[in-house]
């Protein structure tokens, strides 16, 4: 495993891997088999739509706006350059784990 992680450029101080399974799996696993297939294709289209729409077109980002603006209530969306930073906070905090 020392060489893996040499190779791409990580510690190699690691001495352990922690293999056990969160109490989120355990759950996870039961929501998935309670819930019907069409509910989660449903959810995860929106996740799809909802995370991506700011990258859209104006055209195509106004019904989603005006959606949004009478669901929450926020009727100001920020300029596009603070939506890639923000974007680009995100991405880069997951994938540093800060």
């Amino acid at each position: 495993m020392r060489e893996y992680f040499a190779e791409m450029g990580l510690s190699t101080s690691i001495d352990s891997f922690n293999v056990l399974v969160p109490d989120f799996f355990a759950g996870l696993k039961q929501l998935l088999h309670d819930t019907e297939l069409s509910v989660l294709r449903t959810y995860v289209r929106w996740c799809i739509i909802s995370e991506t729409a700011s990258l859209l077109p104006e055209s195509f980002r106004n019904p989603l706006r005006v959606f949004s603006t009478k669901f929450t209530g926020i009727m100001q969306v920020p300029p596009r350059n603070e939506t890639y930073a923000s974007i680009s906070l995100t991405l880069v905090s997951s994938i540093t784990q800060y």
